[in-house]
C-alpha cells in the first residue's frame, strides 16, 4: 500500500441533531488512529464512545456518532497515528514485505500528523532569543494590548478635537493633512476649518484655501439674483448677481434673445422666480385687448421664450371697460409679481380700479387693487380667473372654512355655494370677535349661502337644490370631524322673497326641517339677520316675518340692521355695514350662548353661515391705493407658525406696508409700516443667511426697495434695503446697496434659501452664457475680496471680482485644477484683477478695470505644468488727441505729447492727465503716431518712446520739404509693473509746429504680447 495523499483531517461538519454520519476522505489503517473532536461553544472535546467506523484501510470511509452531540456542534476528524514502532526486526529473521510497507506507511502518516500540528503552532525565527513559552504568552496578551492602544488612540482623537491645531499658513495645513482626522477642527490663523474628506473641488474652493479635504466651517451661503430695468427712458431688463446682497454686478451687457431674435427684453417691473427647472419672469404689460400680461421663460437667462397670458378665460385689460366691480377702465396690468408655492405658481398683478386719488405729496395718482391668479397649466400657460387679494382686514389666525371634509384657510369671500371674488362679508368681523373671546380655540365657518336664492324660487324648500347642498355641506364636514362642536347658525336672507306671501310658513318650516336633517343643529342658537332698511318694500314685510319666526322658534334670535347702509344698489350692504353686521352677529351669539371664553383644553368650534347674497358678502374692501408687492414664504424659518408675508407699497404715503396671512390664497393682515428717509417703491422680501456671534447660522429678512424720486441727493432708482429679524420687528438698518449701473425697481431673490437645488447652478451656467462662452461649466464660483490675494485653484471653479473699488492683486499658486476660470463681473473702472507673475503662471494678466467686463478667462495647465490663460486680455489701451491740437514751440526741444481722450483702457493703466501708461508686469507692443504741420525742409525730427522719463526707443526722419509730416514708432517693451511709458517729439527747423488733434492722426496704443 502507498500513502497517496498528505491529507489527515476532515471537517468542520455542522451537527444538526443528536446523532450523525460524517465522511472521512483520508487513509486510515486503524480506528484507534482517529480522533473524533467535538467543538461546542469554542471548547474542544475528544469523543471516545458511541463511535462507529466504515472503510478502515481505505481513504473513503465514514464515522457514525450515536451519542454526545447536539445541534449546533461542530465535528472534526483528525488522524493521530501513535508515535510507536511495534515491529521487531532481527538480523536472522525473514521480514514480510507487507510488514515493511505497513511500517513505512505509518511512519509517513506520523510525519503528516506532526506537520498538521506544526501548522497550527507558533514558529519563531531561527535568530529569536525568546523561548517558545515566552513568545506564546506574549501572543496571548497581544489582543489586550491592542484594545488598550485603541482606547488610547480614541482618547487622543478626542483630545485633538478638544484642542484644535493652529497652523501659520495654508501650506502648513496641507502638509499636516495625513495626521488630521475627519470632523476635527483646524485653523489657519484666526479662520477655523473642518477636516472633511468630501470637501474637494468647489467645496474646498469655497473656503478659498485650495486644500482638498478642508471645508470652511459654518460659512453662510447666499446666492442673490435680481432683474431690474434700466430707467424710465430705457426699459431694457438687466440681470444682476451678488454673493451678499450688498454689491451687485450686471450679467448681461449685450443682447439677450427673445425667440430667434437678437433683441433685449424690453419692459418694466420684472419679477423673477425659478420654477420647474426654469427662470420665469413677468413684466408690466402696456398692451390691451388680446392678453393681460407677458411672461418670459428661460433656462439660462439669455435665451427667452415669450408668452402672452390672460388671467381667466378672457383678458381683463381694457381702455374702456372697468374690471368687474371697478369704476374706471382697467388700462393695463402693473407689476405682476410671480410667487412659487411648492408645485404652484401664482401671479399677483395690480390693476387700476377706482377713481384717482391725491397722494400725501399733492400729486394725483391712480387707485389700484392687487389681484391673484394661479397657473393652471405650464404647457398651455393657462391661468385661473383673477381673485381680489384683501389686505389689512382679514380673518384672524385660527379661523378656517369647511371645504368638503377639510378645515382649510379662509378665502375672501368664503367658498359659499356661489360668490364673487373679493367681496367682503359679515364673517370677517364676526371671526375677529370670536377669536378674541375664544383665543385658544379654532373657529371653523361652514359656508353654505348662495346669492339670488329664495323660497319662492324653490331653492330653500324641501328638496330644493340649494337646500340639499346646504345640508350636505354641513353633515359631510361634521361627520368627518367628530371633535368639532357646532355653536350656531347665521341666517341672512329675504330680499328675493319680498313678494312671497308664504314666506313666514316656509321660513319657520325651514328651521324645523334643518334641525331635523342636521342633527348637530338641534338646540344650538339660530341667528336671524334683518334685511337692510334701504331695500325697497314688497308685499311681504320681511323683517316682521323674521321677528315672528324667531319668536316662535326655540333658541332663535334677531340681529338688527338698523342704521346700516347699502353699497349704492339699494339691495346689498356696503363694506362698512358688513363690518358692523359681523360685530352684531357675535354680540347676539354671545348673548344667546350665555358665556364665552376658551376652556382648559383647546376646542374646535364651528358656525354655519347660510342665506343668500348678503350672507356671502357683496362689497369690496375700501379703496387702498397700493401698487406692486412681493410675497415670500416664512413657514419654515424661525417663525412660530406657518404663513406668508406680504409686502407692498402705500401709494399715497410712498412707504412700505407689511402684512401676513395663513395661506397664499387668503387675505393678509396688517403688521407694520416701514418708513424710509425717502419716498420708496419696488419692494422685494428676501431671507438672508448670516452667522450669529456664537457662530450659529440663522436667518434675517431684507426688504429691498428703490428711491421713488430724485430727493436729497438720492437719485431716482437708488437701491436700499431694510434688515429685520423678522417682518413685524423693528428694522435694524436701512442700507444703501452698490449696483454697477443705475437701475429701477424689479425683483430680488436669494436662491440659496428655500429654492430649487438646480437654481444656483443655473445662475452659474447663465453667467457663462453672458460671458460669451456657453460651453463652460463652472463647478462653483468664489468671489475674491479686494487686496492682495492668493489661490490654489480648484478644478472648474470660477474666481471673480465684482462691485466697486475692489482691486485684487492675485498670486496663483499650484493647485488641484487643470482648468479654472477668472472673471471681472463689474463695470467699475476701479475694480479688477491683476494676476502677478508666479512660478506656475506663464505670464501676468489684467481683467476688468472698466473694460473686458463680464469676460471669463479660462486658465489651463500646459505640459510644462504652467497655467496658460485663453485669450486673456491683459492691460491694453488706445488714446488719441480727441480733436485737440497741440503747439510745439522752438526747435530741437523735447516736448511730451498729450493724449486727452481714451478709446479704451483695459486695466485702468493709462493716465490721460499725464499721458503715461503704467501696465502690470509683462511684455507689450507699444505703437505711436504723430502728425504735425510746419515741417522745415532738411530738418531732423524724432518721435520718442519714453520709459520713466528717459528715452527708451527713438524713431527719426528728415523732412523732405515744407508741409505736413507723420512720424510713427512701434516697439516691444518689458514692463515691471511700475514702468511708465509716454510719447514725446523733438522737431527741427524754425517756427512753431502744430500737432494734429485728429484721432486718426495722433494716437498712442499698447497691447500685451
Amino acid at each position: 500500500m502507498t500513502v497517496e495523499s498528505a491529507k489527515n483531517k476532515a471537517g468542520p461538519f455542522n451537527v444538526t441533531g443528536a446523532s450523525g454520519t460524517f465522511p472521512r476522505d483520508f487513509l486510515l489503517l486503524d480506528e484507534d488512529h482517529l480522533r473524533v473532536i467535538r467543538v461546542r461553544d469554542g471548547e474542544e472535546t475528544d469523543l471516545t464512545s458511541g463511535i462507529g467506523h466504515t472503510g478502515i484501510g481505505t481513504a473513503d470511509g465514514t464515522v457514525v456518532i450515536s451519542t454526545g452531540i447536539q445541534a449546533g456542534d461542530q465535528i472534526y476528524l483528525l488522524r493521530a497515528v501513535p508515535n510507536l514502532q511495534r515491529s521487531d526486526y532481527n538480523a536472522q529473521g525473514r521480514v514480510r514485505t507487507e510488514q515493511v510497507e505497513s511500517d513505512l506507511d505509518l511512519t509517513i502518516m506520523q510525519i503528516q500528523d506532526l506537520r498538521e500540528a506544526q501548522g497550527r503552532a507558533l514558529t519563531l525565527a531561527v535568530s529569536s532569543e525568546i523561548g517558545g513559552e515566552a513568545a506564546l504568552s506574549a501572543a496571548l496578551d497581544a489582543p489586550k494590548y491592542a484594545n488598550e492602544a485603541k482606547r488610547a488612540a480614541e482618547t487622543a482623537v478626542e483630545a485633538s478635537r478638544a484642542v484644535p491645531p493652529n497652523y501659520r499658513s495654508r501650506s502648513d495645513l496641507a502638509n499636516a493633512m495625513s495626521g488630521l482626522i475627519p470632523e476635527m477642527t483646524a485653523s489657519v490663523g484666526p479662520v477655523a476649518y473642518t477636516i472633511d474628506p468630501s470637501a474637494t473641488g468647489w467645496r474646498s474652493a469655497m473656503a478659498d484655501i485650495g486644500v482638498d479635504g478642508v471645508a470652511l466651517r459654518d460659512e453662510p451661503i447666499n446666492a442673490y439674483v435680481a432683474a431690474w430695468f434700466a430707467d424710465d427712458g430705457d426699459n431694457t431688463i438687466y440681470f444682476y448677481t451678488s454673493p451678499d446682497g450688498k454689491t451687485w454686478s450686471r450679467l448681461n451687457d449685450s443682447f439677450v434673445r427673445v425667440g430667434n431674435t437678437n433683441r433685449n427684453v424690453l419692459s418694466r417691473d420684472p419679477s423673477l422666480v425659478f420654477f420647474r427647472g426654469e427662470f420665469w419672469m413677468s413684466v408690466t404689460n402696456y398692451a390691451e385687448g388680446s392678453h393681460d400680461a407677458v411672461i418670459f421663460r428661460s433656462r439660462d437667462l439669455m435665451n427667452w421664450r415669450r408668452f402672452q397670458v390672460k388671467f381667466g378665460p378672457v383678458p381683463n385689460i381694457s381702455a374702456t371697460v372697468p374690471f368687474p366691480g371697478g369704476i374706471v377702465p382697467a388700462s393695463f396690468v402693473w407689476a405682476p409679481e410671480l410667487v412659487v408655492d411648492g408645485d404652484d405658481l401664482y401671479a399677483f398683478p395690480t390693476i387700476r380700479y377706482g377713481n384717482d386719488v391725491v397722494d400725501d405729496y399733492g400729486s394725483t395718482i391712480q387707485s389700484k387693487r392687487i389681484f391673484r391668479s394661479r397657473l393652471v397649466s405650464p404647457d398651455t400657460m393657462e391661468f385661473s380667473a383673477l381673485e381680489y387679494v384683501p389686505l389689512g382686514d382679514v380673518h384672524p389666525k385660527g379661523t378656517y372654512q369647511a371645504v368638503g371634509e377639510i378645515a382649510a384657510p379662509p378665502s375672501v369671500p368664503l367658498r359659499h355655494i356661489n360668490g364673487q371674488s373679493g367681496m367682503m362679508g359679515l364673517d370677517i368681523t364676526f371671526s375677529q370677535d370670536f377669536r378674541a373671546e375664544f383665543p385658544a380655540d379654532d373657529l371653523i365657518i361652514i359656508p353654505a349661502a348662495a346669492g339670488a336664492t329664495s323660497f319662492s324660487g324653490g331653492n330653500w324648500i324641501a328638496g330644493g337644490s340649494t337646500y340639499n347642498n346646504f345640508v350636505s355641506r354641513v353633515n359631510t364636514f361634521l361627520a368627518a370631524n367628530p371633535d368639532v362642536v357646532l355653536e350656531a347658525m347665521i341666517w341672512q336672507q329675504g330680499e328675493d322673497d319680498r313678494n312671497n306671501s308664504n314666506y313666514q310658513s316656509q321660513l319657520a318650516d325651514f328651521f324645523v326641517r334643518a334641525r331635523g336633517d342636521i342633527p348637530a343643529l338641534s338646540g344650538v342658537p339660530l341667528l336671524l339677520g334683518e334685511m337692510g332698511t334701504f331695500v325697497p318694500a314688497g308685499t311681504t314685510d320681511i323683517n316682521a316675518v323674521i321677528a315672528a319666526v324667531a319668536a316662535a322658534t326655540p333658541n332663535a334670535h334677531v340681529v338688527s340692521s338698523a342704521g346700516l347702509t347699502d353699497k349704492g344698489d339699494s339691495l346689498h350692504f356696503n363694506a362698512a355695514s358688513y363690518r358692523t353686521l359681523g360685530h352684531r352677529y357675535f354680540s347676539a351669539f354671545a348673548s344667546a350662548r350665555g358665556s364665552t371664553g376658551s376652556g382648559p383644553v383647546p376646542q374646535r368650534r364651528a358656525i354655519i353661515i347660510a342665506g343668500q347674497s348678503n350672507a356671502v358678502g357683496q362689497d369690496l374692501f375700501e379703496n387702498q391705493a397700493v401698487i406692486g408687492g412681493q410675497l415670500d414664504a416664512a413657514a419654515e424659518w424661525k417663525l412660530t407658525e406657518p404663513g406668508w408675508w406680504f409686502v407692498t407699497k402705500d401709494e399715497k404715503a410712498k412707504t412700505c406696508l407689511v402684512f401676513d396671512g395663513d395661506a397664499i390664497d387668503g387675505g393678509f393682515d396688517y403688521v407694520q409700516t416701514l418708513t424710509a428717509p425717502y419716498m420708496v417703491e419696488g419692494f422685494s422680501l428676501v431671507p438672508h443667511t448670516y452667522l450669529t456671534p456664537a457662530g450659529v447660522r440663522d436667518l434675517k429678512w431684507r426688504i429691498y426697495c428703490d428711491a421713488h424720486a430724485d430727493l436729497d441727493n438720492v437719485p431716482l432708482g437708488k437701491q436700499f434695503y431694510w434688515e429685520l429679524p423678522t417682518p413685524g420687528a423693528s428694522p435694524e438698518a436701512f442700507t444703501a446697496i452698490n449696483v454697477s449701473h443705475p437701475v429701477r425697481h424689479g425683483g430680488v431673490k436669494n436662491l440659496a434659501v428655500r429654492s430649487d437645488a438646480a437654481a444656483i447652478p443655473a445662475i452659474y451656467r447663465a453667467a457663462a452664457f453672458m460671458h460669451g462662452d456657453p460651453g463652460r461649466g463652472f463647478s462653483y464660483s468664489v468671489q475674491l475680496a479686494s487686496g492682495a490675494r492668493s489661490i490654489n485653484p480648484q478644478e472648474g471653479v470660477l474666481y471673480y471680482v465684482g462691485g466697486i473699488g475692489n482691486t485684487v492683486t492675485l498670486t496663483i499658486k499650484d493647485g488641484a485644477a487643470d482648468v479654472f476660470h477668472l472673471a471681472a463681473l463689474t463695470f467699475a473702472t476701479d475694480s479688477g484683477i491683476h494676476v502677478l507673475q508666479s512660478p506656475v503662471v506663464a505670464w501676468p494678466v489684467a481683467l476688468g478695470f472698466g473694460d473686458n467686463v463680464n469676460q471669463v478667462v479660462t486658465f489651463r495647465r500646459g505640459p510644462s505644468g504652467l497655467y496658460y490663460p485663453d485669450l486673456a486680455p491683459r492691460a491694453a489701451f488706445s488714446a488719441h488727441k480727441g480733436g485737440t491740437p497741440q503747439t510745439i514751440s522752438g526747435a530741437l526741444v523735447q516736448t511730451a505729447i498729450s493724449f486727452p481722450s481714451e478709446e479704451f483702457d483695459s486695466g485702468a493703466s493709462f493716465d490721460v492727465a499725464s499721458g503715461m501708461w503704467t501696465p502690470p508686469p509683462g511684455r507689450y507692443r507699444v505703437t505711436a503716431s504723430v502728425r504735425f504741420t510746419g515741417s522745415v525742409a532738411g530738418a531732423n525730427n524724432s518721435l520718442l518712446l519714453l520709459r520713466d522719463g528717459a528715452v527708451y526707443r527713438r524713431m527719426s526722419m528728415q523732412s523732405n520739404g515744407a508741409g505736413d509730416m507723420t512720424l510713427d514708432l512701434t516697439a516691444l517693451v518689458r514692463a515691471n509693473g511700475s514702468n511708465a511709458f509716454g510719447v514725446a517729439v523733438v522737431l527741427g527747423g524754425s517756427g512753431d509746429k502744430t500737432i494734429s488733434g485728429a484721432a486718426a492722426d495722433t494716437w498712442f496704443e499698447g497691447v500685451p504680447v
